[in-house]
């Protein structure tokens, strides 16, 4: 029975194809069976240490890379549409994770195009058109690829019907730099400004709350945190701020157990305690990466506030904390 006092725990799970550089004409999603699966043993688990029952929440990519890979932006649902079904049954939600690569036939290679508007328009077109087709209702909830925003795209997503996004992450500054072989038009936002609380997003600035009522669309932040990084951190990790001590990391659920706990403690000693973390679905398809997001389940378990933690859907958990 969820308390007065519960802490929300929002799951993100980037459903998506394993390597971020899937060739134009296939494309292994080997993590997502992999996925349901870890996150089935350990949905119990995670029910007798909370007392109440878990929510999770799955972000379907359906972009011009899946359609490239398999002639349909929907193919993920079509494919695993049994498991989908066994998810929402238990109450988990389901929304898009977009993310803008466009092929470069001439670098023979795909590129994060997030320079051109009308390009972004299209990637929405075709994922907001899919998951309707697929779900037979519109898309609520949705988080963009690559942590990346815009002020113009947060309007597109309120007019297409979105409810709440969750694709901000606090505390990072403007950044180029996307990953080992990458090729990039466009740059990082700044969220230096952006809060850790939900927050309605101003009309003029998305990244800091507005007037109460200005939009019907909420911003969800995804858990950052300054923490202490090891060497494993600063591999695995593509997202960090670094200083000479400390780096600022999002709350990914494959992270360092180290690492992670770190991002957690910072996390609940804050004025309203709650998490919203990540997790790619090709996680699971690495070794190493499955034993850590087996390892971090096992820490919130653990952790004296668990029976007051609750995981939730984004909407269960905006009217828990606003």
């Amino acid at each position: 029975m969820l308390t007065a006092d519960v802490i929300p725990i929002v799951l993100c799970i980037d459903s998506e194809p394993d390597a971020r550089l899937a060739g134009p004409a296939a494309a292994s999603w080997r993590g997502l069976p992999l996925t349901f699966d870890l996150l089935e043993r350990e949905r119990p688990r995670l029910a007798r240490a909370t007392g109440c029952d878990v929510h999770l929440n799955w972000f379907v990519r359906m972009d011009p890379q899946v359609m490239a890979a398999h002639g349909t932006p929907s193919w993920a649902v079509e494919q695993h549409r049994a498991a989908f079904d066994r998810a929402v049954a238990a109450g988990d939600s389901l929304g898009l994770h977009t993310h803008s690569w466009r092929w470069d036939s001439t670098l023979g290679t795909w590129v994060s195009d997030f320079s051109d508007p009308s390009w972004i328009d299209e990637c929405l077109d075709l994922s907001f058109k899919g998951f309707e087709q697929v779900m037979g209702r519109r898309c609520t909830l949705f988080r963009f690829g690559d942590r990346w925003m815009d002020h113009r795209t947060m309007g597109q997503l309120e007019a297409r019907g979105v409810e709440i996004d969750l694709t901000l992450e606090p505390g990072f500054g403007p950044d180029s730099f996307y990953g080992p072989g990458e090729t990039a038009l466009g740059v990082l936002p700044d969220y230096r400004p952006v809060p850790a609380a939900p927050f309605v997003p101003s009309m003029d600035d998305y990244r800091v709350p507005g007037a109460p009522g200005a939009r019907r669309l909420w911003e969800l932040p995804v858990t950052t945190a300054a923490v202490r990084p090891n060497l494993a951190h600063r591999l695995y990790s593509r997202w960090v701020t670094r200083t000479p001590a400390t780096s600022l990391s999002t709350g990914l659920l494959s992270l360092s157990t180290s690492v992670f706990t770190q991002l957690v403690d910072d996390a609940m000693r804050r004025p309203q305690p709650h998490l919203v973390l990540t997790l790619r679905t090709g996680a699971a398809a690495v070794p190493r990466h499955a034993a850590r997001i087996e390892a971090n389940l096992a820490v919130l378990r653990a952790r004296p506030e668990a029976a007051r933690c609750a995981w939730l859907t984004p909407t269960e958990a905006l009217a828990r904390l606003v």
